[in-house]
């Protein structure tokens, strides 16, 4: 049957290698800090589907997708996140059973299903992308029901519309209710609540009141007035907070979801806990955040959603497995329709759990979970040291390879084929080096774990770490790492660099202007200014400052005097670049024909055009290769070939860019040594090369693109 059909029932890791082998080129200068999703705000379960809110306004939906409920204006179910619109200013969501509305400011979109008028359009047209409903109404907040929705004005007027079938719009009558009408009896609420076919609310006397099933077409007061401070309601149930932050539940309890130990239904409030500082209820399900932050659920758990690693039904409050990391807490909880339930943290995470058949738990497969499992958008950023790989979906980390110094940052030295992204932090940027990594965290803040012993953390030289460790107390704008370097850029607009000897960050001078993108080579460093000029420094027994000679020199000295760069690459001893509109110059060692010029042969002191192309949009380098993306999507790459980096096929040096596969949907490519990786359009991440260390995410070494199964 349908869902148009409702019916309502209630019843080898451990040594170094050849630095001549490593490179970090600018695998990640090109990162855009804004390219990264932003943290998690707010989260709201419908039947079968979720949406949530991030931190910069933006509003995401995935799962089931067949009325529209997912807002992108198609009907075609999804597991990433998918941003509904490019509005910026969401503020509230809420979901239904196949609908959803949500807040921009303080004016009310719904969309998805409407059968039974519970857009509030007035008529019972599907909409497949928001449509503003009662404009020029200021809202202050939306609770979705199942086949209802209703919604608190500024004023605190509670109004409801929808299919009314047991008078839960609550203006005195059953029936329909296509438009938002005014909740009886002028009461000024400060909350709202509706899940299934009965709404709630609390008054700013903090007296409860509610109405449709088991209550009748107009509000009721329940049980005492001026206790109460917030409520949830359930499928036959509801909870409720008091003002000291106890906590009571009544109504059916066929699965222990009124948390008293029994399956015993109660007609009047039962305490079942003493405080709690949120309470959310679905259908058959109640969850709690107690005052340390811990999430704890009850009900029906047949489907793995109260989250404690079990199937079974809890009558008493069962606290969630998983979820927020050390220091972290849980901030929102959502349950809704179906046997699902998301939560938010604090630092921005999110996460969901119970049933995924239609891909309604966002974490990118339709499979159950009985415990939080992160709440994942397509990949977004992908990053290449020197034997591993990490990568950033919706601003959580996931790295793999070489672990010998700590360098995946998961607290241990042993090496991983593959892991899934952590919750204990949301990253905007990552930077990798040969034996260490950096991150930019969603706050600002810089983190560096790994290998310490030339000062790559950023601090006396030492111990390596294996989890993420704090840089100062300052915050930045980017982060760009290198075999044993860091760099960052300051909010101030300054470049400082730390590493190979130097192990607190130091000021690079002198500065022409900000820097917009800086690229480590074992041991050069180039940047390009806001000007568009390009400065290089450090090491040139290859030529690879470009500047004419072989002479090092330590302070950054302008390559040429053009001011037209956009990209730039280092590799172990050879660096290219970008220069508008599109043109790609290298120059260096060109030992294995990583120059692209035609022949292996004498290095280039000075910048060397690469064919005649005026595409280039990305260029990554390798220890002794290259690669760049054009601006169709495709991706060359050309140089040292005898672990199968470049993509091709073969492992016999290349010296001028050969295509990668056919594919004309990469949005990314980032080499490091002797492997590379690059992401589709659609997320997906595809690597190949050297796999000693697993650093390529799949079991075997690969001379062309191999997908990662995540």
């Amino acid at each position: 049957m349908g869902r148009r059909a409702v019916v309502v029932a209630i019843v080898v890791a451990g040594c170094r290698f050849d630095p001549n082998g490593i490179s970090t080129g600018a695998p990640d200068a090109a990162i855009d800090a804004t390219a990264e999703a932003a943290p998690w705000k707010h989260v709201a379960v419908g039947g079968n589907f979720a949406c949530g809110v991030r931190t910069d306004g933006t509003l995401w939906c995935w799962g089931l997708d067949d009325y529209g409920q997912l807002g992108d204006g198609v009907t075609i179910h999804h597991a990433p996140p998918a941003q509904v619109g490019d509005a910026r200013d969401w503020t509230a969501i809420s979901a239904g059973l196949d609908h959803a509305c949500g807040l921009r400011g303080d004016e009310l979109y719904c969309w998805g299903w409407n059968g039974y008028a519970q857009l509030g359009t007035g008529d019972t047209m599907d909409h497949r992308e928001p449509i503003a409903i009662a404009p020029g109404t200021h809202w202050r907040s939306i609770a979705a029901g199942l086949i209802d929705t209703c919604g608190l004005h500024a004023d605190g007027s509670a109004w409801c519309w929808g299919w009314n079938g047991y008078g839960e719009a609550g203006g005195g009558v059953t029936g329909s209710t296509p438009l938002p009408s005014p909740v009886g009896g002028g009461h000024v609420f400060t909350s709202i609540a509706m899940v299934h076919v009965h709404a709630c609310g609390v008054d700013a006397a903090h007296t409860l009141w509610c109405w449709g099933y088991q209550y009748g077409p107009s509000p009721i007061m329940v049980d005492a007035p001026g206790v109460w401070s917030a409520v949830a309601t359930g499928g036959a149930h509801t909870c409720a907070t008091r003002v000291n932050g106890t906590v009571y539940c009544w109504g059916w309890n066929g699965h222990g979801q009124l948390g008293d130990g029994t399956t015993i239904d109660h007609a009047t409030p039962a305490q079942i806990a003493s405080s709690a500082t949120a309470i959310v209820a679905g259908y058959d399900d109640t969850c709690v955040i107690d005052d340390a932050g811990a999430a704890r659920c009850f009900g029906d758990g047949r489907f793995g959603q109260i989250g404690d690693g079990g199937r079974v039904d809890r009558s008493t409050p069962a606290q969630v497995a998983g979820g927020p990391g050390a220091g972290d807490r849980w901030s929102e909880l959502a349950l809704g329709q179906g046997a699902e339930a998301c939560g938010v943290s604090a630092s921005g995470g999110a996460w969901c759990w119970g049933h995924g058949g239609w891909d309604e738990l966002g974490d990118g497969a339709p499979t159950e979970h009985d415990a939080p499992s992160p709440v994942n958008g397509a990949w977004s950023t992908i990053a290449v040291g020197g034997q591993f790989t990490c990568a950033l979906a919706s601003g959580l980390r996931a790295c793999w390879g070489d672990n010998a110094y700590g360098q995946l940052g998961d607290g241990t030295q042993t090496a991983a084929s593959m892991a899934a992204p952590s919750p204990a932090q949301t990253w905007r940027e990552l930077a990798l080096g040969a034996w260490h990594a950096c991150g930019l965290d969603a706050q600002g803040y810089i983190y560096c774990w790994g290998d310490n012993s030339v000062g790559e953390l950023g601090s006396a030289v030492g111990n390596a770490s294996t989890t993420p460790v704090l840089l100062g107390g300052s915050t930045w704008l980017h982060v760009w790492a290198g075999w044993t370097r860091t760099c960052a850029l300051g909010t101030d607009d300054t470049l400082w660099c730390w590493g190979a000897g130097t192990p607190a960050p130091t000021l690079i001078s002198p500065q022409s202007s900000a820097v917009v993108g800086v690229a480590i080579g074992s041991a050069h460093v180039c940047a390009i200014a806001g000007t568009g000029a390009l400065y290089c420094w450090g090491a040139n027994e290859s030529g690879e400052l470009g500047d004419g000679t072989l002479a090092a020199h330590a302070a950054p000295a302008q390559v040429g005097a053009e001011s037209d760069w956009t990209s730039i690459a280092a590799g172990a001893s050879h660096t290219c670049g970008i220069r508008a509109p599109g043109s790609l110059w290298c120059w260096g060692s060109n030992a294995s024909g990583q120059l692209g010029a035609g022949a292996l042969g004498e290095p280039a002191t000075a910048p060397s055009r690469v064919g005649t192309g005026v595409d280039w949009v990305e260029v990554t380098a390798g220890a002794k290769h290259t690669c760049a993306r054009d601006g169709g999507g495709a991706i060359w790459c050309w140089g040292d070939a005898e672990w199968g980096q470049i993509g091709t096929g073969t492992r016999t040096a290349v010296t001028r860019p050969a295509q990668v596969g056919a594919a004309h949907d990469w949005s990314s490519i980032r080499a490091e040594n002797r492997h590379t990786c690059a992401l589709e359009a659609s997320g997906a991440i595809a690597c190949w090369g050297e796999n000693g260390s697993s650093q390529l995410g799949v079991a075997s070494w690969a001379t062309t693109p191999r997908m990662i199964d995540r």
